[in-house]
């Protein structure tokens, strides 16, 4: 589990919140038990993949993003050989598979991860999309989540670096929104950019975990969504 400290961190990290529900599928429902089977992820992950974190308690983020199929996620992650690349407080980082497994054990499970696989299925290139992963090694963090800067957030790491063969990104920035279900930026936020004597950065353009858990151009693997009943044929 997180450490309550960094867990702080990356709620704070992690509010690119966005509005446009452009090129986004349909949600749908996951069984209720919580978490994958390490066994289960392991068979299916490859180069590649993104691993969403799915906090069982509700935080500032989660309470306020939607991913796919309901699943609250505040982070995400993109595996290579052995390890999940991801930028976090520390900045970009390499971190080892098994560390980032053991970092979202559920608990009260038999082990059971608090992780949803997914798998970008539009057309990339793997080894340009990792070139420019690496090329962000050591980058700090991007606290105030702003595009365009020498700082890195989570999903911002996945969506300026899958790009085709021809350098094309895969996942597109949409507008960034702060504003919570009551339509409001909540006092939080605002204060936060304040102290840097900014407004809310409402409107640019940007990404967050559950959003690009819903883009068409991406699949999730786990958890799998429940088989729909047989339609009854008259």
């Amino acid at each position: 589990m997180k450490r309550c400290g960094y867990i702080l961190l990356w709620l704070g990290g992690l509010l690119a919140l966005t509005a446009s529900r452009t090129d986004l599928r349909a949600q749908s429902a996951y069984p209720a038990q919580w978490g994958v089977a390490e066994a289960d992820l392991k068979a299916l992950l490859r180069d590649g993949d993104l691993l969403f974190e799915t906090p069982r308690e509700k935080n500032r983020i989660t309470s306020v993003t939607q991913a796919e199929g309901s699943l609250p996620t505040d982070h995400v992650g993109v595996y290579f050989r052995g390890y999940i690349w991801e930028a976090i407080p520390a900045g970009v980082v390499q971190t080892p598979l098994t560390d980032f497994l053991e970092r979202n054990r559920v608990e009260g499970t038999d082990g059971r991860l608090g992780l949803m696989l997914g798998r970008v299925e539009a057309p990339y290139s793997l080894r340009k999309t990792m070139k420019r992963i690496r090329a962000l090694a050591g980058k700090p963090y991007d606290d105030l989540y702003l595009p365009g800067d020498s700082a890195i957030y989570c999903s911002e790491l996945v969506q300026t670096c899958f790009v085709t063969k021809r350098g094309r990104l895969v996942l597109e920035a949409v507008p960034m929104t702060f504003r919570d279900e009551t339509g409001e930026i909540p006092e939080v936020w605002q204060l936060l950019y304040a102290r840097h004597g900014m407004r809310v950065p409402e409107g640019r353009p940007g990404s967050n975990p559950a959003e690009l858990s819903r883009r068409a151009a991406l699949r999730i693997l786990l958890p799998q969504a429940p088989a729909k009943p047989a339609e009854d044929i008259p």
